[in-house]
């Protein structure tokens, strides 16, 4: 890319290098703060699924409880 710019600066075609330099940069900048967003959210989604996990063993607990709760009543 900067060798394209180069070569256009030199030929002076008429394109604002400065400007198209500035355009890319923001570019590059943007594309870093999603990379930087994706990590955020794949670091989201496992701890999503730990606490998911951590959920169901609660829940199995409580039916097992329940369980032997009910088989000491119907004793």
């Amino acid at each position: 890319m900067q060798q394209k710019l180069e070569l256009q600066r030199t030929s002076q075609q008429g394109i604002d290098t400065t400007s198209v330099e500035a355009q890319i940069q923001r570019i590059r900048t943007t594309l870093k703060r999603i990379t930087n967003i994706n990590t955020h959210i794949n670091k989201l989604r496992e701890n999503s699924n730990t606490i998911a996990s951590e959920v169901d063993s609660l829940k199995l607990e409580i039916r097992d409880a329940l369980d032997c709760i009910e088989d000491s009543i119907t004793i």
